[in-house]
């Protein structure tokens, strides 16, 4: 098997895996389809005319069919030139002609309409005898429209405005360059004139062209030199491989199987493509391992690289971790001397610099600020690389594209850093005001039990004093006042010892189960005797079995004072003054109500009635005798038993104290 055939068959094995390839990366892309039709039209070019040559199977079949699929490539050239790199509008019109002329100069071929005959001269080149009528029409569909696509790609190029794909488009229009000339000679000049010795070569342009294209599809980015010349030696480096498993199943073959050497050319091809559909792919990552590290000694991978980084500013909003992971990630991408980040203090915290040696400005290669708003927070400044390599174009993109993701992450880290410091001071302010006042409160609360311990000692003994001047029959009205008055002391002081003890969060508060209806019936049976003596009516709705878990005490302390302090607002002119006392209980509180027919509260007053001290000074309540405490016992109490405590009134009508206590659960 001569070299002309080899190629020819390595040619149709890398074009048919090239296109489905592309096909694979997104069959829903028109223009990967459109390349993988081409390709398809290409690869079965190529291997019809290997059949022909190489007398393989009978001369007109594989010749027509040369032909036949030879009219897929301009069909699939041109609508990839429409679509790539970007849409003509529509063009649907387009695509129906240029379908229905493909499919008609697939149909003629095969037909004894345009090929009478096909043989093939010397395993070399074929030759035949071809009809004018169809073969030039045919020629017209075929260069015709493979010209329009390479001046449609050449309009693309210059009214481009992305710089990638003016490199795109430029390796594109060299590929079909190199293609088209050559086979315009040699299939179209040369045979129009009688000489069909050459027209083997015209496939044999086809790789570098198809290669060329494919890799533009796939690699939809800036092209760097570097690639294509990787791409070639590895792709150098397969055709050698496949060429050498051709030629040593061939010789093997051969030498082993003498008698039957017309086949060995054929089952030699055939072990090759299976070998090369299956093994390229395994082979390709081979020999690109062994060229990356001479071609891409500093290679990354870009989209990875941005993604790290964008995590370590996603991860932290702490400003010295964020700039030391980013500098360290900088120089391992870059495999920089010197990576350097300096912040302005003006913006961020205090002016710093990250990184290694600041350096001199002999050393720094690139530098670049960071910038938010028009304001600069700092500058990234790089050394040179270990490699002596310049920084490429790539390089900058990437670090341009993350230093405003930089420049917003410092600024929200710098945000976070002044809002936490001001939190941490207001906190210690709060936690310090906190303890100044629990210091105060604590000092009132022991000045309050000292006056009270301090006050009730005298007046003991000026009580007894009293008592003992009434057994000498001294009678005096003045005695009675003194009597009261010191009466009246007492009681200050014992509910200022009362709410004092109340008001102490150390304070032990005995809780045990009972009763609460019967320790209801024992208080309203004492408050009729006070009532009769006042001319007061009780009511009372004591419903039965009210178990409750609290303090006996405490909650006698709590309805005494209720039922004092709306005796003392009995409105005297009233004729009929009564007082209604309620105990019920639903499924979710115990409720105890407290209601008079007095003169009422005003509703402004209404929320400071529970204040320590507060008295209500207006109206016919100005008169009324008290501390201003009762109802602060009132409130603590409750509070200490987890419940809650209202008040409603209306003036000159009536006056509802409400009292809610959790149940205790069967």
């Amino acid at each position: 098997m001569n070299l002309i055939l080899t190629i020819q068959f390595v040619a149709f094995c890398l074009i048919g895996i090239l296109g489905f390839f592309v096909l694979s990366k997104n069959p829903r892309s028109e223009v990967n389809r459109y390349f993988c039709t081409f390709a398809i039209g290409t690869a079965g070019w190529n291997f019809s005319l290997l059949m022909v040559i190489g007398e393989f199977g009978q001369p007109l079949f594989w010749g027509r069919l040369a032909f036949a699929m030879g009219s897929f490539m301009p069909l699939g050239l041109f609508l990839f030139a429409m679509t790539f790199p970007w849409k003509d509008g529509s063009i649907f019109i387009e695509k129906i002609v240029i379908w229905t002329l493909g499919l008609f100069f697939f149909v003629i071929p095969l037909t004894d309409l345009m090929i009478e005959s096909v043989v093939s001269v010397n395993h070399t080149y074929i030759s035949g005898v071809l009809l004018p009528a169809t073969y030039l029409p045919y020629l017209t569909y075929y260069f015709g429209f493979i010209f329009l696509a390479f001046i449609k790609l050449i309009l693309k190029h210059r009214d481009s405005q992305a710089f990638h794909h003016k490199e795109q488009l430029k390796y594109i229009i060299l590929g079909v360059t190199i293609f088209l000339i050559p086979v315009f000679l040699t299939q179209l000049i040369l045979p129009l004139l009688g000489i069909f010795q050459y027209n083997n070569l015209g496939p044999l342009f086809s790789l570098p062209m198809i290669t060329l294209i494919g890799y533009a599809i796939v690699k939809h980015q800036l092209m760097d030199i570097r690639l294509i010349i990787q791409r070639g030696a590895i792709y150098s480096m397969l055709l050698v491989s496949i060429i050498t498993i051709f030629l040593t199943f061939v010789y093997l073959f051969g030498f082993f199987f003498q008698k039957a050497t017309g086949y060995a050319t054929v089952w030699s091809a055939g072990i090759t493509m299976v070998i090369g559909i299956f093994g390229v792919p395994v082979i390709e990552r081979y020999f690109r391992k062994i060229t990356d590290s001479y071609f891409f000694k500093d290679k990354y991978d870009y989209a990875r690289v941005l993604q790290d980084l964008s995590e370590i500013l996603n991860r932290t909003m702490d400003v010295d971790k964020i700039v030391s992971e980013v500098t360290e990630k900088l120089e391992t991408t870059y495999k920089a001397k010197l990576v350097s980040l300096h912040l302005d203090g003006d913006r961020i915290s205090s002016a710093k610099t990250y990184g290694g040696n600041t350096g001199t400005d002999d050393e720094y290669q690139v530098t670049l600020p960071i910038v938010l708003e028009q304001q600069q927070l700092g500058v990234i400044i790089l050394g040179e690389k270990r490699s002596e390599d310049p920084y490429s174009v790539e390089d900058i993109q990437l670090l341009k594209t993350f230093v405003n993701q930089l420049a917003v992450a410092l600024e929200k880290a710098a945000l976070y850093t002044k809002v936490k410091s001001y939190s941490e001071e207001l906190e210690a302010r709060v936690q310090e005001r906190t303890t100044e006042l629990v210091r105060l409160r604590n000092e009132e609360q022991q000045m309050m039990l000292d006056i009270s311990h301090g006050l009730q000692t005298p007046l003991t003994i000026i009580k007894n004093e009293i008592e003992l001047l009434k057994t000498t029959n001294l009678e005096s009205a003045h005695l009675g006042i003194l009597e009261r008055s010191i009466d009246n002391v007492s009681k200050f002081i014992y509910d200022l010892f009362i709410l004092a003890k109340l008001e102490t969060r150390d304070a032990h508060v005995k809780m045990e189960l009972f009763d609460l209806s019967i320790l209801m019936d024992e208080l309203v049976e004492y408050f009729q005797i006070l009532a009769e003596a006042q001319g007061v009516r009780i009511i009372s709705s004591i419903e039965r079995d009210i178990h409750i878990l609290g303090n006996r005490d405490q909650l006698s302390e709590l309805v005494t004072n209720l039922v004092s302090n709306a005796f003392k607002y009995v409105s005297p002119s009233r004729v009929d003054k009564f007082l209604d006392i309620t105990l019920r209980k639903s499924s979710s509180t115990v409720e105890l109500i407290v209601k008079d027919n007095g003169i009422g509260i005003e509703k402004e007053y209404l929320i400071k009635i529970f204040d320590r001290f507060y008295r209500v000074k207006t109206g016919e309540g100005k008169g009324v005798l008290g501390s201003g405490i009762g109802l602060s016992i009132c409130k603590k109490i409750v509070e200490k038993h987890n419940g809650t405590i209202r008040a409603s009134s209306e003036i000159g009508k009536e006056t509802t104290v409400t009292v809610l206590l959790p149940p205790v659960v069967s």
